[in-house]
């Protein structure tokens, strides 16, 4: 993998993980490394082949995840050789932490946490936040975004555990980041911090693209899966059509 940093990574490798069967998968993988074939994983989660294939690809996408083929077999792992620089650490962590004595409902305090990353924007609130409190105006500018979509953003951050609120008057309020206690909070918040991401700086949301070296990236992640241009938007890194998915695979590869 090239020193080049795919940016934005954090929030897309956020959304491969904000889902319980996709972390039921992930910790599958840590138990049971590259002893389990892909319909093996299925089986024991009671999915289907082709929506835990969908979900295996999506992680070793983000470099959560390596994977070895023997014939016509296919081995996850989870070996970082092509991992993107962001995911290790998250890796590791998130691998450490299902080794453990898991609480109840484990699942839906991951979702929450992972949602909380999941958008540029929600990125951009937080690394507002870490120069200090701030107002709804304050964070509208460093969003850029209307006051309904700030508010929206702001309860994934509540859920995720990351941004509180106090009232310093009437009808006024500031936000602030509240210490991290877990685990992956903690790994997040550091990494989102360390990248100083700014609205402007390495994605344009009305042009909907990445910068230049991000797309260097995906194209050659791309062409390390197989994929063509010409077949990008139907295979996404599947290795078959689309249209030869079940219903729900196809929502597992749009939500990628």
């Amino acid at each position: 993998m090239s020193d080049v940093k795919l940016k934005p990574t954090y929030w897309r490798t956020c959304r491969a993980l904000a889902n319980e069967d996709r972390l039921r998968l992930f910790k599958a993988v840590v138990e049971n490394e590259g002893r389990f074939s892909v319909r093996q994983y299925a089986r024991l989660l009671g999915l289907q082949d082709d929506v835990a294939s969908v979900y295996l690809r999506q992680m070793n996408a983000r470099g959560l995840l390596g994977v070895k083929r023997e014939h016509i077999k296919v081995f996850y792992n989870l070996n970082r050789d092509r991992s993107l620089p962001q995911a290790a650490e998250l890796q590791q962590t998130l691998a450490t932490y299902m080794r453990g004595n898991l609480p109840a409902g484990w699942e839906d305090t991951l979702v929450r946490i992972f949602k909380g990353f999941t958008h540029f924007n929600r990125l951009a609130i937080i690394a507002r936040l870490a120069k200090g409190d701030a107002t709804l105006p304050e964070l509208e500018r460093a969003a850029g975004t209307i006051v309904k979509s700030t508010y929206h953003h702001l309860r994934f951050l509540y859920a995720a555990g990351v941004v509180d609120t106090y009232r310093v008057g009437r009808g006024s309020s500031l936000y602030f980041l509240k210490e991290p206690t877990h685990p992956v909070t903690k790994v997040l918040l550091r990494h989102v911090l360390d990248e100083e991401y700014s609205r402007n700086s390495n994605y344009n949301p009305v042009a909907g693209r990445p910068d230049k070296a991000s797309r260097i990236v995906l194209a050659k992640i791309r062409r390390e899966e197989g994929v063509t241009p010409t077949n990008w938007k139907n295979r996404r890194g599947t290795g078959v059509s689309r249209k030869k998915l079940s219903p729900r695979a196809q929502r597992a590869i749009l939500e990628a």
